[in-house]
């Protein structure tokens, strides 16, 4: 989802398949996998006489609909944490309003459709 978020052309299934050191078919069956979980990625494979013509298969995913500092929060540095494998310290209401903070190791960073989902390791006994 990476490779395909920002951009505003289709992108060649063989060149996500390069980037990723993996299989066209690969790519197709993540792609499927995405968009049965609800992301917002348009795609399709053209017929052979088209792909000979084109050469490429095109794939890309929709714009965010939720900003990059979306409640507040720089998402990039989220990101970042993930990427680098660093500890959060994150200040949030839980679910009877009261005022809690607590430290996590982010795994991943979602997006769905207007919303954004942060899957993290609890460093703080709870």
């Amino acid at each position: 989802m990476q490779l395909l978020r920002g951009r505003r052309r289709p992108v060649a299934a063989q060149h996500l398949a390069d980037r990723m050191s993996v299989s066209v078919r690969t790519v197709y069956r993540d792609t499927d996998e995405r968009v049965g979980m609800g992301a917002a990625i348009d795609g399709s494979a053209a017929p052979k006489d088209l792909r000979d013509k084109i050469g490429e298969i095109g794939l890309w995913a929709q714009r965010p609909r939720v900003p990059a500092t979306a409640g507040g929060i720089d998402l990039g540095v989220v990101r970042e944490a993930v990427r680098c494998e660093r500890r959060l310290v994150v200040a949030y209401r839980d679910a009877a309003g009261a005022a809690t903070e607590r430290e996590v190791w982010p795994i991943a960073l979602g997006h769905f459709d207007g919303a954004r989902v942060v899957a993290a390791w609890s460093a703080t006994e709870a």
